[in-house]
């Protein structure tokens, strides 16, 4: 009975191995057979294969030695991530998922558990929504001297990020103080908001309050509020690029009495490149153009940020240097502002 089973075995592998005309997944075996057909499920122990001749098998993952699929899958992880890309593998670099959002990576093939639609919307519980992961960064520069001038600088920061599957909640807060013998010559306390969902692995859409208040540029407070589309360019592990672009309000009120308000257009960008495991790059810029006169009202502002981390990636030292252009100041306020800082930081997640 025995030697019946094994041979029943072998001739059924014999008609996968020649339907390659019924799908483009391959199964590789641990015994060095290979099994052709399309993989339609993955249930915790078992992988499913749909054959030509062969109907469909249920494969326990024991035997199983990699896995690859010509289509794109959403992969749930154990942990409940989940990465829309397609599986790869070979002898040399074992099992890999390769997507275009993430890179191609290794995986372990027992945390894989389940294959999705990547059309369909994934669903959350509220105990799944509930676990998004928060993380945070505070860091803080301080200059200044004594003697024959008396100086002192703070640049305090604090950002967090809420962060689940398809959307993202920023929050900031970050201020500018400084004096000279006595007389402050910086006081700019500037607060953020931001929400971004994605309706595609690529497009989102995002709102965004920006509040401003600048003590030695007369300005008593800038609100505004932006509505708007994105793409993300690049979106990977490691390296994310996406330009926006919206609408929005802005409202300013200054120490004279005098106010304005107007629309203008939102156009600007998110990049980040982690340079090696210590050394990341950020920068972000933003152009506000009034929607009354783009050519003589507006504003840029630009940051960029190179930061060092230790090895534990809790402790970072951040070099930031941020311009401020408005083309319509107050009379006596430069256009241009630059503002260089070096500050220690520290990240909690």
């Amino acid at each position: 009975m025995h030697s019946v089973r094994i041979a029943a075995t072998a001739a059924l592998m014999s008609l996968c191995l020649v339907s390659v005309a019924a799908g483009a997944d391959e199964v590789w075996l641990q015994d060095g057979s290979r099994l052709i057909g399309t993989v339609t499920a993955i249930e915790g122990d078992v992988i499913t294969l749909e054959t030509q001749f062969a109907g469909t098998l249920s494969i326990q993952r024991e035997f199983v030695r990699g896995l690859a699929t010509e289509s794109e899958q959403r992969f749930v992880f154990e942990s409940g991530e989940r990465v829309v890309g397609r599986l790869h593998w070979d002898a040399e670099g074992g099992q890999q998922i390769r997507s275009e959002r993430a890179g191609a990576f290794a995986v372990a093939a027992e945390e894989l558990v389940a294959l999705e639609d990547p059309t369909a919307p994934v669903m959350q519980t509220p105990e799944q929504r509930a676990a998004a992961v928060w993380s945070s960064e505070v860091s803080l520069s301080v200059n200044g001297a004594s003697g024959n001038t008396d100086q002192f600088g703070a640049n305090p920061r604090f950002s967090a990020l809420r962060e689940t599957e398809f959307d993202r909640l920023r929050l900031g807060l970050q201020g500018r103080f400084a004096s000279q013998d006595g007389s402050q010559t910086e006081n700019e306390v500037i607060g953020t908001a931001g929400l971004e969902r994605d309706f595609t692995d690529r497009w989102f859409v995002f709102g965004a309050l920006r509040l401003e208040r600048d003590e030695l540029e007369d300005l008593d407070l800038r609100a505004n509020v932006d509505l708007g589309a994105g793409y993300f360019v690049i979106r990977r592990d490691g390296h994310e690029f996406k330009p926006r672009a919206g609408l929005g309000v802005q409202t300013e009120s200054f120490q004279n009495g005098e106010s304005r308000e107007d629309v203008v257009a939102v156009v600007g960008w998110d990049y980040h490149k982690d340079l090696n495991s210590r050394w990341h790059f950020n920068h972000v810029l933003d152009y506000r153009p009034t929607v009354s006169d783009p050519t003589g009202s507006y504003r840029v502002d630009s940051e960029a940020a190179l930061v060092t981390v230790s090895n534990d990636g809790r402790w970072g030292l951040a070099l930031r240097l941020r311009n401020e252009y408005n083309a319509d100041p107050e009379p006596g306020v430069n256009e241009l502002d630059t503002i260089y800082t070096v500050g220690i930081q520290r990240s909690f997640k």
